[in-house]
């Protein structure tokens, strides 16, 4: 039994997936000797969202974040989600500058999405980081050094991103 390609709340690369999606971009990227970037998003303080407005709409406030993330992503990358509410954009042939312009674009517009709660509206905050490939990383440090950098932005205030 295969698992499923696309995870079933977000719609995006499920974890398995993507992780075979990295290890095949990588071997690519080295081969053309061409960039490529991860950037990471993590909703900041999604325990909190679940308990202030519940797991049923904080998921579904997720659900619509990857389709967002999905839609302004487009054909530049792949999109996957990888942990409760942590993203990757898997993104070949942009170098660290680029994908960073592109992930301040897709935290912006992450954080201008509302969604409905029980007495009001409430917004998904995400921290991250950007990342390019090393000539000689393995894919799965690649997205070790990711979380890690995310973890980093988190703890310096929310609302980043941080370029390694």
């Amino acid at each position: 039994m295969s698992r499923a390609r696309l995870d079933s709340l977000t719609n995006c690369v499920a974890p398995a997936h993507f992780r075979t999606e990295l290890a095949d971009a990588v071997a690519a990227a080295r081969r053309a000797r061409r960039p490529l970037s991860l950037v990471w998003l993590d909703v900041d303080e999604c325990a909190v969202a679940n308990q202030d407005h519940g797991v049923e709409r904080v998921n579904h406030a997720l659900g619509r974040l990857g389709l967002t993330l999905k839609a302004l992503v487009g054909s530049k990358g792949t999109v996957g989600r990888l942990q409760g509410a942590a993203f990757a954009v898997l993104l070949p042939g942009l170098t660290k500058d680029a994908a960073l312009a592109l992930g301040q674009m897709l935290r912006a517009a992450a954080s201008r999405l509302e969604h409905p709660g029980e007495d009001s509206a409430f917004e998904l905050k995400l921290s991250g980081s950007v990342l390019q490939a090393l000539p000689n990383e393995l894919p799965l440090n690649l997205l070790e050094a990711a979380e890690v950098l995310s973890m980093r932005a988190k703890q310096a205030g929310r609302d980043t991103l941080l370029l390694r």
